[in-house]
């Protein structure tokens, strides 16, 4: 009677339950799980999210501009407007003239007078009215040079300031032609100029500015 004999385990074969392998995949599925719960509590796969928080600051608003601007001139026209020291000329003051006509002497003072609307509406600006005077005086006779002034003045201010939130407002508004009295000063300077001074049309200018 013959007897099936088993083989002895040489070391040779494979074990289909090895004690090793089990212990192997074990801490595998655990690295894993460790690092997925790392990567969950960090807020996702390479980002941290700590804590925080957020509220709404109520800083609505809707920020407007102001206006700086001339809505209107109103020319009233060319006056004599009186002489330098009292100089005894017989023109009556601020009488109206034609300043194409008036033929001027030493010491006269001649006036253009018009009124300007202009609004200003800003809470924190300050600007002043300009005139260019080598744009208004197109020419003076060489022989009247440094002998002739003129100046702006408007609501009377020769500095022609404006500030504030003051919104339309019409002044005022006077160019004033001075003839010195130097003119007569070897008793031929001047005369006989058909061409003494020729003025031109100019625009008056509104600028804002800074400073006191």
């Amino acid at each position: 009677m013959s007897k099936h004999l088993r083989p002895a385990n040489d070391g040779n074969a494979h074990d289909t339950h090895p004690s090793g392998n089990r212990r192997t995949t074990l801490a595998l599925r655990g690295a894993i799980s460790a690092a997925t719960a790392t990567a969950v509590l960090l807020g996702g796969f390479g980002t941290f999210a700590l804590w925080q928080d957020a509220k709404e600051l109520n800083a609505r608003g809707t920020i407007q501009s102001g206006t700086m601007k001339i809505d209107e001139v109103t020319p009233e026209g060319w006056y004599f407007a009186g002489d330098i020291e009292n100089n005894d000329g017989v023109f009556t003051s601020a009488a109206p003239i034609d300043v194409n006509q008036f033929k001027v002497s030493p010491g006269d003072v001649l006036e253009w007078r018009g009124e300007v609307t202009y609004t200003v509406d800003g809470d924190d600006m300050r600007g002043r009215f300009q005139l260019d005077e080598s744009q208004m005086v197109k020419n003076i006779d060489g022989a009247l040079d440094g002998l002739v002034d003129v100046e702006l003045a408007v609501a009377g201010d020769t500095d022609a300031h404006v500030s504030g939130n003051i919104g339309t407002t019409t002044v005022p508004v006077t160019i004033t032609v001075a003839f010195s009295r130097d003119l007569g000063e070897n008793g031929t300077i001047g005369q006989h100029l058909t061409n003494a001074v020729t003025l031109d049309n100019i625009n008056l200018s509104l600028i804002q500015e800074t400073g006191a």
